[in-house]
């Protein structure tokens, strides 16, 4: 990504991939033909799209959203234990570390499923990974037929830290049509960690028809994962839900 050009604020095309810093980008009408990086740092983990008129993300359109690098903005931090640490919490609980037990209160869910505007958290352990970024759009008409993503990050090998949990998406339209996907992943935990929860993803427009999907799926531990591809037998938790509309 540092060898890529920064994405122009006075095109109303991005055809070449390109990153954005962290803040807010304000455009008249924007298309995306291409991969679309957004970075974060440790003093900002949020990118705000403000669109006046069409927001078209193409077939072969992109948008990855970075981790959330702010580490005093994590509330569902996950726990650190003896075996490993737990997932991250956001919009589902992480997953315990094996020989784990979480008590009440500990790492829960947060923020308004209706509203999101918070980032994923880390996971628990010294090799916890971080959670995903936060995305907002605004738009007089979206049009969706490529991919956002805004996963967890894995937690770091070999330390049985858990995986952060997936980050936030919160798209606000009038009009809204498309069949693409967006995707907020909890990360994979190492070894014994616990597996990220899955992010949050808000979905508003008044007209339109809108056909894609929006998926949350919570990561798995490292070795349950081993153990799926070795027998197929262990199940990878996840909720994929068609034409999200509060």
């Amino acid at each position: 990504m540092s060898s890529l050009p920064q994405c122009s604020s006075s095109t109303s095309a991005i055809n070449s991939p390109c990153f954005f810093t962290p803040g807010s980008h304000h455009y008249t009408a924007l298309e995306i033909n291409t991969e679309v990086f957004l970075q974060t740092s440790s003093s900002g983990s949020v990118h705000s799209f403000e669109v006046d008129q069409t927001f078209n993300i193409k077939e072969n359109g992109i948008i990855h959203e970075d981790f959330n690098k702010e580490r005093l903005s994590n509330p569902g931090a996950g726990i650190p234990g003896s075996s490993g640490g737990s997932g991250g919490s956001f919009g589902g609980r992480g997953g315990v570390a094996s020989n784990m037990m979480l008590s009440w209160g500990q790492a829960m869910p947060y923020d308004n499923a209706m509203n999101v505007s918070k980032s994923g958290s880390t996971g628990g352990g010294k090799g916890g990974g971080m959670g995903g970024g936060l995305l907002l759009i605004k738009s007089r008409k979206f049009i969706l037929n490529g991919v956002i993503r805004a996963p967890g990050q894995n937690g770091q090998a070999n330390t049985n830290g858990g995986g952060g949990s997936g980050g936030g998406v919160s798209i606000n339209s009038y009009d809204a049509e498309g069949v693409g996907r967006v995707e907020v992943f909890g990360g994979l935990g190492s070894g014994k960690g616990g597996g990220g929860g899955g992010g949050r993803i808000s979905f508003k427009y008044e007209y339109g028809n809108f056909q894609g999907l929006t998926n949350v799926f919570g990561g798995t531990t490292g070795k349950q994962l081993f153990d799926f591809i070795l027998t197929l037998s262990v199940p990878v938790v996840f909720l994929n839900s068609p034409n999200l509309r509060p």
